[in-house]
């Protein structure tokens, strides 16, 4: 071991430079990179400035800053779908709230008053082609336990076609007037209604008692007016309902051929 400040020793292997040493040869030990001229790896001391814990502070300080200079782009990304997202949900909102808040639209009156005038036209004429091979069919028949069958049959079937023409009725749906709604609802209540009764005849007809000819002959005549007093009420709740014809709706109601009949 040479002491402090002597000259260069002869044996550069075994010789040992302390820190500082401006001329320091190569020596096994620390080593840095980029001391010798020909890019290889050379050997010499470390300098009072060449601490190995700066090195490494060094590169710490490096990936600081790469981490910095990364996790800002990718918050700025999250940042910006997050609110295209937010954006767009409240697009979506604020059509489904507009079109919950957008009143339905009706049926323009003529058209309504077209649909409802055809479907109780089709249903009077059913009822009358009913009636009548009705009274053929009790005309024929000399078996009145049979005659009440076939009244009975007659009503029940009249009951069930009149369930379709208030079904027809509501799908008719609801002519685009002040009030409208309150007349569709006023007319599909009042063929309800004459459903209702026409089973209420069916059930009647079959408590007739075949073997007492005189009261079943009058029993069968009240029985027999009960088609006709429904097609006059359901003419009555199309041209006059309990709820009223809104003045647009009764204007189209006359302008319409198949209402003829029933509003004049």
């Amino acid at each position: 071991r040479r002491p402090f400040g002597a000259g260069p020793a002869l044996d550069e292997t075994a010789a040992h430079q302390p820190f500082g040493a401006p001329d320091a040869g190569p020596r096994s030990g620390a080593t840095r990179f980029g001391a010798a001229g020909d890019g290889t790896a050379a050997h010499r001391p470390f300098g009072p400035d060449d601490d190995p814990d700066d090195d490494d502070q060094d590169d710490r300080r490096d990936d600081a800053r790469a981490r910095s200079g990364r996790r800002p782009r990718r918050r700025s990304v999250v940042t910006v779908l997050a609110s295209v997202l937010l954006a767009m949900a409240l697009v979506a909102a604020g059509v489904y709230w507009l079109t919950l808040r957008e009143p339905a639209r009706g049926t323009l009156p003529a058209d309504y008053a077209r649909s409802i005038c055809g479907s109780v036209r089709d249903w009077q004429q059913a009822v009358d082609s009913a009636g009548g091979a009705l009274v053929t069919a009790i005309a024929r028949e000399q078996d009145r336990a049979a005659v009440r069958t076939v009244v009975g049959t007659y009503y029940t079937g009249l009951a069930g076609r009149t369930d379709q023409l208030r079904t027809a009725l509501l799908d008719a749906g609801v002519a685009d007037v002040s009030g409208g709604q309150a007349y569709a609802d006023s007319l599909a209540a009042a063929v309800g209604d004459q459903a209702t009764t026409l089973r209420g005849l069916s059930a009647k007809a079959a408590k007739l008692d075949p073997k007492a000819a005189a009261t079943f002959q009058i029993g069968l005549q009240s029985l027999l007016t009960g088609s006709e007093t429904a097609v006059s009420e359901v003419s009555a709740a199309l041209a006059r309902p309990t709820a009223g014809t809104p003045a647009a709706l009764r204007t189209a109601l006359s302008a319409e051929p198949a209402c003829a009949p029933y509003v004049g």
